[in-house]
């Protein structure tokens, strides 16, 4: 339990990250002027705990209604390189909005090339108020598994409360790229 508080502990960081980072900026570029890897994962080294932290820094997914969503990952391992294969990962969304409360059910529901993945509940892990957006940040574990055939997939199609949206291609190259960072020796 006290690495899963560790895990929302990294949440609230995500939400910092979020007000900082130009997202609005980036969905308003025009398609033809991005370049084709428009996300980034961080690989952080922490000498005095040996311990690495593996994170996809957040980006937009889409917007549905007035709702903006974005997506993040993150992982931790001893040492600088993992020496085994990882098998727990943290995803979370986070959404934007200017009405959106915390879902009642917050189960969230995937399928995955046509098949269902149960993954469960997402987990809230708070709420900021920005000068007109509120920001809804939700995470939950994902074994190695669950992150492969979202990683390999042709086709992310998810659902949590009344929202349903759909991965596009950028994605889940930016999932099967985070994938392959925590998994390489």
């Amino acid at each position: 339990m006290k690495s899963f508080a560790r895990v929302f502990a990294s949440a609230v960081l995500l939400i910092t990250y979020v007000l900082v980072t130009p997202a609005r900026q980036q969905e308003a570029t025009p398609k033809q002027t991005q370049p084709k890897q428009t996300w980034k994962i961080a690989r952080d080294y922490d000498k005095a705990k040996d311990r690495t932290k593996l994170e996809l820094e957040p980006i937009p997914v889409t917007r549905v209604k007035d709702v903006r969503i974005l997506l993040g990952m993150q992982t931790y391992f001893a040492g600088e390189k993992p020496e085994t294969p990882l098998d727990r990962f943290i995803f979370s969304l986070s959404f934007f909005t200017k009405s959106l409360e915390p879902f009642a059910d917050s189960t969230l529901s995937l399928q995955v090339d046509g098949k269902p993945i149960d993954v469960g509940p997402m987990t809230f892990a708070g709420k900021v108020e920005l000068k007109d957006e509120i920001g809804l940040v939700y995470g939950i574990p994902l074994s190695g598994e669950e992150l492969s055939k979202i990683a390999n997939a042709r086709r992310v199609e998810m659902r949590i409360g009344n929202l349903q949206f759909m991965l596009r291609e950028e994605q889940i190259n930016a999932i099967l790229d985070f994938r392959r960072q925590a998994m390489s020796k």
